[in-house]
């Protein structure tokens, strides 16, 4: 079934809303540490747990190519991820893998993708929002299930099947829209915003991790650090 980008979907505000009051502090940290513990590839025969702890077959996309390992540019965007934001330093690199590899894979700027990212959940992967939106880019399941297959099982907290259904969510208002900023409102719901300041919230992050790519060479060597080495510390 063909997703439906002409509908807007109601957003109850900019980003998304801190994950409900009955998640304990320790399923948060002991699935963020399952959630974004990916190895170098992702393979069909080694599945992640996912954020409810429950076992399910294929929780990722199996034909997404991922980066085999992360260049330097790369590298220092997740090192920037990892300061900004607070979290460890491999759940940075990994969440940067998904993206450039989502990115290749729909055709849209990883750099745009990890700003919407950033201000939907600031990288929690299971925020979700009083309005049903969930995860890392607060994808709505209800309005777009078919971009998480039709297996039945809820993946919408999965980080590679959540980055992918929102990039193709966006992907999708895109060709609606015509342009990125009115797809930007689209994806937020706030198309009524004559003054796109989603749109413009997402711009200026993402303008911001530019800096950080074109920067990076110089960064990485006045700090003497080498992809695999601890980044959330620095």
């Amino acid at each position: 079934m063909a997703a439906n980008f002409s509908k807007i979907h109601p957003r109850h505000q900019l980003g998304a809303s801190a994950a409900p009051a009955h998640i304990s502090l320790a399923l948060l940290a002991t699935a963020t540490v399952l959630f974004f513990h990916l190895p170098p590839l992702v393979k069909q025969d080694a599945p992640l747990a996912p954020p409810s702890l429950t076992a399910v077959a294929d929780p990722v996309p199996a034909n997404l190519v991922y980066p085999e390992s992360l260049d330097r540019t790369q590298y220092a965007l997740a090192r920037h991820l990892s300061r900004r934001y607070r979290i460890a330093s491999e759940a940075a690199e990994s969440v940067v893998r998904i993206t450039y590899g989502v990115g290749k894979e729909c055709g849209v700027d990883p750099l745009l993708i990890l700003a919407m990212i950033a201000v939907e959940s600031r990288f929690n992967p299971i925020a979700e929002s009083e309005m049903g939106a969930k995860g890392l880019m607060q994808v709505i399941p209800k309005y777009h299930w078919e971009l998480f297959g039709e297996s039945g099982v809820d993946k919408s907290l999965y980080p590679a099947a959540n980055i992918r259904a929102g990039t193709r969510v966006l992907k999708g208002y895109l060709r609606h829209a015509g342009n990125l900023q009115a797809a930007l409102q689209m994806y937020n719901g706030s198309d009524w915003d004559e003054g796109n300041h989603y749109a413009q919230r997402i711009l200026a992050e993402r303008a911001r991790y530019l800096q950080v790519v074109q920067t990076a060479p110089t960064l990485l060597a006045s700090l003497a650090v080498e992809p695999g080495r601890d980044i959330s510390r620095r």
